[in-house]
């Protein structure tokens, strides 16, 4: 199995980039996933949409940057799609990044993704 969990630190204004450039990303990983180990299970999981604080402006995070982490899960979705591999929206499971930085997983969100992962671990036994 592999898990991409890719996206809200490519958005920081100094990379220059939007949803769909890191869409086009995980694309090309999963390409080469599907090539050098072609029977592996791969999810991707979009981040939940992140929230501008004090502490993610200081880190590079803008009020753009928050809109593109709302396409997340739209544009994750339709890569999915096109490629045959799980998805999972961590904002369609109502977490929620701390309050604190509005970037990382608050500890009940951590948990609430630990049970998301077992969920999918154990269907594949």
């Amino acid at each position: 199995m592999c898990i991409l969990w890719l996206g809200t630190n490519d958005l920081k204004s100094r990379f220059h980039r939007t949803a769909e450039n890191i869409a086009e990303g995980i694309r090309d990983c999963i390409l080469e996933i599907q090539e050098r180990i072609p029977k592996t299970r791969i999810i991707i999981i979009a981040p939940p949409h992140a929230y501008q604080t004090k502490v993610s402006q200081d880190w590079g995070f803008t009020a753009e940057s928050v809109k593109e982490s709302l396409k997340f899960t739209n544009t994750f979705s339709k890569i999915a799609t096109e490629k045959g591999v799980s998805f999972v929206s961590l904002d369609d499971k109502d977490i929620k990044p701390s309050e604190i930085d509005g970037i990382h997983l608050s500890l009940e969100s951590h948990r609430k993704v630990a049970e998301i992962f077992n969920n999918e671990l154990n269907l594949l036994s």
